[in-house]
């Protein structure tokens, strides 16, 4: 739930979220922006503090929570990789 309630909490308005689960694959969760985001490397979202640019242009969250459902994932055997691409964000849950 971490993962879609920050898509839901930093995600720009107008924004597009869709969740695939598909039992032959990894979950993907994807955020789809009206306008370009700018992240030089998502997987450094998924360490501790380390906040992407909001373009609702508030200032809250800790930075933590990508880092806390990834350490969670993994304590379960799971793992939770991140790209931007097409104006996408997307967070993969694989086996």
């Amino acid at each position: 739930t971490n993962l879609i309630s920050n898509a839901i909490v930093h995600s720009q308005s107008g924004s597009k979220i869709e969740i695939e689960i598909n039992s032959a694959g990894p979950a993907i969760l994807t955020v789809s922006n009206p306008v370009e985001s700018t992240i030089a490397d998502p997987q450094k979202l998924l360490e501790p503090f380390v906040k992407g640019t909001s373009h609702r242009g508030d200032k809250t969250g800790s930075g933590l929570g990508l880092a806390i459902a990834k350490n969670n994932l993994e304590a379960l055997r799971y793992d939770l990789g991140v790209e931007c691409k097409d104006n996408k964000f997307i967070a993969k849950i694989s086996k």
